[in-house]
């Protein structure tokens, strides 16, 4: 499921319809039934993605059915397409996913290129394998602390527990209120704890029976404060041993993007689009942030300056295409969608251009040769993603042997 795009055209307020969306974002449980059937993650990323924009092509506005359905043709073969994007930066994930633990820092490393694709539908399977990797079971053992320390340190290490076993189950899981209690312990003990601030939070935004985005907005931002006063001074927090400097400043990054996710839910659009930006400032690696300023700013009727932001993401980031198709915020808006359509025929045609500039110099029937006929039909394809792969196999051949 995309990132939460709130439907205009529905009698449910905002709110009430992030919940619905919450209760029907249950990622982990799809991804693992998947792998178990099928040893899988794309055919069913797929059709979650499908389903959802379909259902924005049935809720939409005619104006806004218009401007979709313009695009809808080339989906499924973009998303294929981001899919093999994907597999080859990361490698293949499925073999990880088998092998979960002897590969976590592979599985870490993929999933977290995936949170780039399919948006915040994967931050809890993002933030349980960090929990697994990173947290979970070495909060007291890695620490010489004082032994006034220890409780709080108990805490964190329960609370992590806590709300891993939450991410596994639905956002009405009491897990979560299990967590909630151990992580406001820990803050009575030291209340500059940024990941205990993190992670309630996090809790307040993604957990039904304790959603409050405003909350949220607070204790997030709050933690990305103390993680950056950390990586710039240093300190005795808990969670320090467990981190570097850069992993400060990318969890302050993740916490000004989540703190605008809670802006964009209660309408507070222009404090979304400067989070977004800061979250980006902070992690420039952080593509994810770009797109979503780009959304924010499109929610905010500044479609202008969305099409810029999003046509510099997609020229960096082609795979995040897919994500477009199933945002109403972007979609819906025709000057997107001319974007869109636009950056698929620029891509086309550069692919064509290589393409004919090297079959006047590939021998008949040779290696090379074969490797142009896949070329081209990746080119009659016809879609930007396709185009994008077409042409990185002429600038960056794999080896021919």
């Amino acid at each position: 499921m995309a990132t939460f795009s709130y439907n205009p055209n529905s009698n449910e307020s905002r709110f009430s319809q992030y919940g619905r969306f919450l209760q029907n974002q249950n990622y982990v449980n799809k991804i693992d039934k998947s792998i178990r059937e099928t040893g899988s993650i794309t055919t069913r990323v797929i059709e979650i993605q499908s389903k959802e924009i379909q259902k924005i092509i049935q809720e939409s506005s005619q104006s806004q059915r218009d401007a979709i359905i313009q695009t809808r043709d080339s989906i499924c073969s973009s998303l294929e397409s981001g899919f093999s994007y994907l597999y080859e930066d990361l490698g293949d994930i499925k073999d990880g996913i088998r092998d979960i633990n002897s590969n976590l820092e592979d599985i870490y490393d993929s999933i977290n290129g995936l949170t780039n694709i399919v948006g915040h539908g994967f931050s809890l399977v993002l933030e349980g394998h960090k929990i697994t990797h990173k947290y979970l079971g070495k909060v007291v053992e890695l620490l010489r602390i004082p032994q006034s320390q220890l409780e709080r340190a108990y805490n964190i290490d329960k609370g992590m527990e806590f709300i891993n076993s939450a991410f596994m189950e639905s956002s009405d899981s009491e897990f979560y209120t299990n967590a909630l209690k151990k992580f406001e312990t820990a803050l009575s003990y030291e209340e500059t704890d940024f990941l205990s601030l993190y992670y309630i939070g996090f809790i307040y935004l993604k957990s039904n029976k304790y959603l409050d985005p405003m909350k949220a907005e607070r204790y997030f931002l709050e933690s990305a404060r103390y993680y950056l006063s950390h990586a710039q001074y240093g300190g005795s927090n808990i969670a320090s041993v467990l981190l570097t400097v850069n992993d400060c400043i990318l969890e302050a990054a993740k916490a000004y993007l989540f703190a605008a996710e809670s802006c964009y839910i209660q309408e507070k659009f222009s404090e979304a689009i400067l989070l977004a930006e800061k979250a980006w400032m902070t992690f420039p690696e952080m593509t994810k942030a770009r797109f979503a300023q780009a959304k924010y700013s499109a929610a905010n009727n500044q479609i202008s300056e969305a099409a810029k932001i999003l046509e510099e993401v997609l020229r960096n980031k082609p795979s995040l295409s897919m994500e477009v198709f199933s945002d109403r915020d972007l979609i819906s808006k025709p000057k997107i969608s001319q974007l869109m359509e636009m950056l698929k025929v620029e891509a086309v045609q550069e692919a064509k251009a290589n393409y004919e500039l090297c079959r006047k110099v590939i021998i008949p029937n040779s290696i090379a040769s074969s490797y142009l006929a896949d070329i081209d039909k990746l080119i009659k394809l016809g879609t930007f993603l396709d185009a994008k792969k077409a042409n990185d196999m002429i600038l960056f051949p794999k080896n021919l042997g």
